[in-house]
């Protein structure tokens, strides 16, 4: 088991959320519409991921993650479609946002 993606995937959460927070971002107005869009990416990073490793475009190699698999994807790929657009959803807001940075 290798834990270097988890912890690379930990890392920018923990990141994004400390900007979030530092910045007061509003990532969407209401709180079902945020909902709506991590649904949405996971659900295209799911079909879009499947269709590859059915395809034969790529393979997520058992000693590069950490061996729990749902839905013949590795976990961390599930965190990958939460975590990264969360991320840059976050960069966006604050990079675009009017408020007064402190």
């Amino acid at each position: 088991m290798n834990y270097e993606y988890l912890f690379t995937l930990i890392l920018v959460l923990i990141v994004s959320i400390v900007v979030h927070y530092r910045y007061e971002v509003t990532l969407f107005r209401k709180r079902a519409t945020t909902i709506l869009m991590f649904l949405i990416f996971i659900i295209i990073g799911m079909l879009w991921d499947t269709i590859g490793v059915e395809r034969g475009f790529w393979t997520y190699p058992k000693e590069n993650n950490v061996g729990i698999i749902v839905l013949g994807l590795p976990i961390e790929e599930f965190l990958f479609y939460i975590i990264i657009p969360y991320f840059v959803l976050v960069v966006y807001r604050v990079l675009t946002s009017n408020k007064k940075r402190k």
